[in-house]
């Protein structure tokens, strides 16, 4: 299972719904964070730059247009949970946090680590996606849009 946590809105690189990475980093860069938040902001994405790998076709600013999916394990959970700020400082910013969820590869994949898949030919069946809340629980509203790392993928 595959699951991406995204903004509402889409790169007009990929065509794909930015992700969650991207619409936080979004908001800092746009002035929008307070100095708490966006403090808090640079501590999170300084951790995953350590932690998460940076897929490498982001070293060319992402040429092909992958867009990654986080994997869903309980060795990999971790990861999803690190998201726990961005999903605080999109609440309390107003910003739609939307998760979806896929049970087959989400595309075609060109990157796979532990933790996280890239892909390319988004296709597939979304299966499961609704807007949620600053701590990823579902809130209700389903949408209907089917991304994520530091960079504006």
């Amino acid at each position: 299972m595959f699951i991406r946590y995204h903004g509402n809105y889409s790169s007009p690189y990929t065509k794909q719904p930015y992700g969650i990475f991207a619409v936080i980093s979004h908001l800092q860069r746009d002035g929008k964070l307070s100095k708490a938040d966006s403090d808090l902001y640079d501590k999170t994405a300084n951790w995953f730059e350590e932690n998460l790998p940076n897929p490498p076709f982001y070293d060319d600013r992402n040429a092909i247009r992958a867009v990654t999916w986080f994997k869903v394990y309980d060795e990999a959970r971790h990861m999803i949970e690190r998201l726990a700020p961005y999903f605080e400082i999109a609440q309390k910013y107003e910003v739609e946090i939307i998760k979806s969820v896929r049970y087959e590869a989400p595309g075609k994949i060109v990157y796979e680590d532990e933790y996280q898949v890239g892909v390319v030919d988004h296709s597939g069946t979304l299966l499961d996606e609704g807007e949620f809340s600053g701590n990823g629980n579902r809130r209700g509203r389903s949408l209907g849009i089917g991304n994520k790392w530091l960079s504006c993928d």
